[in-house]
């Protein structure tokens, strides 16, 4: 097999604007969850946990294991998420 370098220079105006994007996707992410945290309070982690990777796979993004775990717990225990982006 062989392998070939590539080196791609991307426009620092479309390096914001792809930031700005993750941005606010994470953030409707962050909001949609918090507006169901009264509905998922109480029920099990598992649960929570399957309605947080559906929610990761609504709007495209991907977070590590261990964080997704811990987002459900908050929200299982009753607790409003936010997710730092910088």
């Amino acid at each position: 097999m062989s392998r070939v370098a590539v080196h791609v220079e991307i426009n620092s105006d479309i390096e914001r604007q792809i930031a700005a994007m993750a941005q606010n996707a994470f953030k409707r992410f962050e909001d949609d969850l918090n507006r169901r945290r009264s509905r998922l309070q109480g029920r099990p982690v598992a649960e929570v946990r399957r309605a947080v990777d559906s929610a990761l796979r609504k709007y495209g993004l991907d977070l590590p294991d261990a964080m997704v775990a811990g987002l459900a717990q908050d929200l299982a225990e009753g607790r409003q998420i936010q997710i730092s982006t910088r």
